[in-house]
């Protein structure tokens, strides 16, 4: 589960790519959610709406759970499913850390 805590190179950039952009207002989608981090840093950053999306259940369950621990108004929404599932719904930002 190291992909998502903020210890991962990747994961650290797509952070601060959060922190420079304009999020108050704007609906997030995490695509490969992982821990759920970047959807919590969105909601920090003062996005309306942050959705992850994974398809390893698993992820999911520990993205619900991290989420429940933090103490913060908002609260993400993360689900299990393809890119499919978001049908035609259209997000402000959309960011995808993984291989």
């Amino acid at each position: 589960m190291a992909f998502g805590t903020g210890s991962h190179e990747s994961t650290g950039l797509a952070l601060m790519e959060l922190e420079d952009r304009p999020l108050a207002g704007q609906s997030v989608l995490d695509v490969g959610t992982g821990s759920g981090i970047l959807c919590l840093a969105a909601l920090r950053r003062g996005a309306a709406a942050a959705i992850g999306l994974d398809t390893d259940l698993q992820a999911v369950v520990v993205a619900r759970q991290i989420a429940a621990d933090q103490d913060f108004g908002g609260s993400p929404t993360y689900f299990a499913g393809s890119l499919d599932a978001c049908g035609e719904v259209c997000f402000d930002l959309v960011v995808c850390n993984m291989i």
